[in-house]
């Protein structure tokens, strides 16, 4: 687990309102109504929103074992394949940021899977190994979800894809 006061993984996720950030705003509505039937990662503590931004699109560019809905809190526009977030009280998100910038894992049943903080770039690396535990695959199927996501993560920096001094 994360720590005191954070979001506990196997717990259901905490939830906060919140509204979509894009061309045409929706009506404030919950985090629970955005997560929907598949797997989410929730990138929050990200307080620089270019690092945010970054962030999210990396975690998009990750190949999963299934289907996965990358959702940012902190991005201050519309991001191309995630669902980025305005909390309607800042402080709401607290169990998710308080500890700093991390990627938790939400099962379509609202609960949290895991999380991974988010202290250099090369952490969403680890993203697809955190999913294909968390929907049952065994250590070999990891081990590779991990490394073939380090290695097209190789490719994406020389590319120029990263963030936070990537």
């Amino acid at each position: 687990d994360p720590g005191p006061g954070l979001a506990a993984h196997g717990d259901v996720a905490p939830d906060f309102a919140c509204e979509r950030l894009g061309a045409a705003r929706e009506p404030v509505q919950r985090l629970r109504d955005v997560i929907g039937d598949e797997f989410a990662v929730l990138l929050a503590g990200l307080r620089d929103p270019r690092q945010a931004a970054a962030a999210a699109v990396r975690a998009t560019r990750a190949a999963q074992p299934c289907r996965v809905r990358v959702l940012a809190v902190g991005p201050d526009r519309a991001l191309r394949d995630v669902t980025v977030l305005r909390a309607a009280d800042p402080a709401s998100t607290g169990p998710y940021d308080a500890a700093g910038p991390r990627a938790w894992l939400i099962r379509p049943d609202g609960h949290v899977a895991g999380s991974l903080p988010l202290d250099d770039p090369a952490a969403l690396d680890a993203l697809p190994g955190l999913v294909a535990r968390a929907i049952g695959a065994g250590v070999s199927d990891v081990a590779a979800a991990v490394r073939g996501a380090r290695r097209r993560a190789g490719l994406r920096r020389a590319s120029g894809v990263g963030f936070g001094g990537d």
